[in-house]
């Protein structure tokens, strides 16, 4: 866009690099600016229901950047007009901008993460699984750290700490023993008060009780265990990450086992 204003020229370039992990969707962001006494500022429209951080690459010529706007900026779940960089021309000279900027999901400045905060168990105290893949399991999980439990379908699957859900996809029937089925996989998603995430994947089709925006108590149920996506059987595929400018990063966690331990799961052994 080119904007002629008597001898000043204003070029806005806008370009977009989305990283997610939520099955490569886009996310729900909008990025536009104003120009405000005589100041050009970008605001930020986020309609995803957990946090998006944005970092600016401006390119400005004879204006001033305003340092009370952080870059990266974090835009909050389900928010408008959030005013994330500001850009002022200087008196008498001819000045033009652009920018390029990244967006991540979740707060990636923020996060933390306790391993030694114990989850609860994604199922009820009555019923004892095994767990047939953990943490850089030697089958699917190499390099990852998730826990796959073995159960059988419609098994009721319980929020594992309380949280917000930003994602949830129970439409899929399909499942098949390769990656190329990773596209069908029913998942839910919760955003915990730390910054990270739980993942609760192969569920059934039509199996959440749950709604994006919904908060959840630990030990709520969410969802119906299935076989959906790239599975070879029914089981519930239990993940814990955070989000960096890198990509996903998965999680070791403790759990409060039946026993009234805490402690870290482990492959072949029943909970």
């Amino acid at each position: 866009m080119l904007y002629a204003m008597n001898r000043m020229t204003l070029l806005l370039l806008m370009v977009l690099h989305c990283w997610s992990p939520f099955q490569a969707q886009e996310l729900d962001l909008q990025l536009y600016h104003e120009q405000n006494d005589g100041a050009i500022e970008i605001y930020a429209d986020n309609q995803e229901y957990y946090p998006v951080t944005i970092s600016i690459d401006p390119k400005v010529s004879n204006m001033n950047i305003d340092p009370n706007y952080p870059n990266p900026a974090i835009v909050p779940p389900r928010s408008e007009r959030v005013l994330i960089s500001r850009m002022s021309p200087q008196r008498g000279k001819s000045w033009k901008f652009s920018y390029s900027f990244q967006s991540f999901p979740g707060d990636v400045l923020h996060t933390t993460h306790d391993p030694e905060e114990p989850y609860m168990l994604p199922y009820r105290d009555d019923q004892t699984f095994i767990v047939s893949q953990g943490y850089n399991g030697r089958t699917s999980h190499r390099g990852e750290n998730a826990l796959d439990f073995d159960m059988p379908e419609g098994t009721e699957i319980l929020a594992a700490r309380s949280g917000v859900v930003t994602d949830v996809v129970d439409r899929h029937s399909k499942s098949c023993p390769d990656e190329s089925c990773n596209q069908y996989n029913n998942v839910i998603r919760i955003l915990h008060q730390d910054g990270t995430f739980a993942e609760y994947a192969h569920l059934k089709k039509n199996g959440a009780q749950v709604i994006e925006g919904q908060e959840v108590e630990a030990g709520e149920v969410i969802g119906l265990s299935g076989k959906t996506g790239w599975t070879t059987g029914p089981h519930l595929h239990f993940i814990v990450f955070k989000l960096t400018k890198k990509g996903r990063e998965s999680l070791e966690t403790d759990f409060q086992t039946r026993d009234g331990e805490v402690k870290r799961l482990r492959e072949g052994e029943w909970y």
